[in-house]
């Protein structure tokens, strides 16, 4: 775990405190490629059941008949399919951990039934009439808000409650930003062995240009970066006309905006002697600015502008009507 966030930070103590206590259920949150399985790993092998098994899933990659199956198992004859015994994940992870990625996709039904094992310590396989003792420690991660979901009647009011005892929330990069160089220092080490190449570091400007960008993706796409850039660059140290173009554009697009037009004669001047505008102004600057850098892209230019593509679309359109 690479930080020097302060809440970053917190959020590690309370990880740490949390995996001690071997049977507490904790609940991370927090945007796509944030490292919530990171700090789920981190969690298990730093508690009394490092030793044990830590099976994770994906619960919106599977369809809801294929994810009851998967955590609960079935007996032959539990479905047409059925010719033997399975057994699921919670009864695998018995002793160890049981991560349950994108909890907020998972269908009311298995919804009731997790909540069942949550109370009990207990479940039955698909077709199955014996109760079966686990002794589980279940990490959720949602990068939903489950309290809105609640609201909707979307997710159990029950169960989310019975996730959320320990709720640990992982900040976005584009809040960390002193944390970029370090992780983007850590995974080129990690890439340099398993690409087997000998990069030393990155330049002042490419330093600088990994601090400026959004990074949408967080770390996911941090680290997606730094591996294309080592597969393409020549070794040493990394320059900023190497990194990827949508990481040059952003800091173009932040260029011109610093260049935006001020009027002397306007009463609004900052001590600085910078016009001050409304935040709508400043958007009304800035949208096109970064729509030219980009050559009209406009998925490129949401990536930089750190929102999603149908937002961009949704301004652009209410901005082409009023005029």
């Amino acid at each position: 775990m690479v930080t020097q966030n302060e809440a970053t930070s917190r959020g590690l103590e309370v990880a740490r405190k949390a995996a001690d206590a071997d049977h507490t259920t904790i609940l991370l949150m927090g945007e796509s490629g944030t490292g919530k399985s990171v700090f789920a790993k981190a969690i298990h092998y730093a508690s009394p059941r490092a030793a044990m098994p830590l099976l994770e899933i994906n619960c919106a990659a599977l369809p809801d008949t294929l994810l009851e199956s998967e955590l609960f198992g079935f007996e032959p004859g539990a479905f047409t399919d059925a010719r033997r015994r399975k057994e699921g994940l919670l009864e695998r992870a018995h002793g160890g951990t049981l991560f349950l990625d994108e909890i907020a996709t998972m269908s009311p039904s298995v919804q009731a039934k997790l909540l069942g094992v949550l109370e009990e310590s207990t479940f039955m396989r698909l077709g199955g009439t014996r109760p079966i003792k686990i002794n589980v420690r279940l990490i959720a991660a949602t990068n939903a808000d489950l309290k809105d979901s609640v609201a909707r009647g979307a997710f159990r009011e029950d169960l989310y409650y019975r996730l959320n005892v320990v709720p640990l929330y992982i900040p976005p990069l584009r809040e960390r930003k002193e944390d970029i160089v370090p992780l983007a220092l850590d995974l080129l080490q990690l890439f340099n062995r398993e690409l087997r190449k000998r990069f030393t570091g990155f330049t002042p400007a490419a330093a600088e240009l990994l601090q400026q960008y959004s990074w949408p993706g967080n770390i996911r796409e941090l680290k997606n970066v730094i591996e294309r850039t080592m597969i393409l660059a020549p070794e040493g140290d990394i320059d900023a006309t190497t990194l990827p173009e949508e990481i040059r554009e952003h800091a173009r697009a932040t260029e011109a905006l610093g260049k935006v037009q001020t009027d002397p004669s306007d009463l609004d001047i900052s001590p600085t002697g910078r016009k001050l505008v409304t935040l709508r102004e400043l958007e009304d600057d800035y949208i096109p600015e970064v729509l030219s850098a980009t050559g009209n892209n406009k998925t490129h230019a949401a990536r930089i502008l750190g929102i999603h593509p149908t937002s961009l679309l949704r301004r652009l359109k209410k901005d082409s009507a009023a005029d």
